[in-house]
């Protein structure tokens, strides 16, 4: 799992502050990105904040866990994530445990 800083790599005039997932989530490593994520978000003003999951290599219950502290966290600061790049088999695992509103993930960037 990485976070990158404000604008994610978009152009320094996009608003965006984007946290990226990548390859397998371990449920060990979901503490720390947490917060890592927090600490990103706290210097941040936008709002929402872009998780981006385009690189997740595996949809599971572990990732859908990960997702929602993530969400979680931001709501603690005031803030909200939307989840883009979302793999299907990801946004139906979501919805399967009834966490598409909670979980807003989009197909594309």
């Amino acid at each position: 799992m990485t976070t990158d800083g404000p604008h994610g790599g978009l152009p320094p005039d996009h608003d965006a502050t984007i946290l990226a997932l990548e390859g397998a989530i371990d449920r060990a490593d979901i503490a720390a990105f947490c917060e890592r994520a927090r600490r990103l978000i706290e210097r941040s003003d936008a709002d929402p904040v872009v998780c981006d999951l385009g690189r997740v290599a595996h949809a599971d219950a572990v990732t859908v866990d990960a997702l929602a502290r993530l969400q979680l966290e931001a709501r603690r600061l005031g803030r909200r994530l939307v989840f883009r790049d979302a793999c299907g088999e990801l946004r139906e695992l979501v919805a399967f445990v009834g966490l598409d509103r909670a979980l807003p993930c989009d197909r594309s960037p």
